[in-house]
């Protein structure tokens, strides 16, 4: 029954997963009939958390580093060469966004206590 459960839960999310990257084929190929380039970044899970408190001023200090330095390589980016078998050029200066593919806050599925007010905390950053 557990294994059951779990493959159930496993291919629920490699549903999920299998859609996003067809959409994002899609895009691609219309993308290289196109002469307008699109620069994205596609990211799973930052997960950032504030600080366990019912009036948090920040966020957690492992959180905080993790995401913080996430943010600086995304940035570091511009320029990069992309490899011809990933369709070649270089990475855009003019990143448009990003789309998560995963929980972006770690609480959203926390109830009571003091997660009431990190979620508020964490959606308002």
């Amino acid at each position: 029954m557990i294994l059951r459960n779990s493959c159930k839960i496993i291919m629920r999310m490699n549903i999920q997963y299998l859609i996003i990257l067809f959409f994002f084929n899609v895009l691609l190929i219309q993308n290289s009939l196109s002469e307008t380039r699109y620069s994205f970044i596609v990211s799973a899970d930052p997960q950032y958390i504030a600080e366990k408190s019912p009036d948090p001023k920040k966020l957690d200090p492992f959180s905080d580093q993790a995401n913080s330095r996430f943010v600086n390589i995304m940035q570091s980016f511009t320029g990069t060469k992309i490899p011809d078998s990933c369709g070649g050029g270089v990475v855009n200066d003019k990143i448009l966004g990003i789309l998560v593919a995963g929980d972006l806050i770690d609480s959203a599925d926390k109830n009571g206590g003091d997660y009431p007010a990190m979620q508020r905390f964490e959606w308002a950053r």
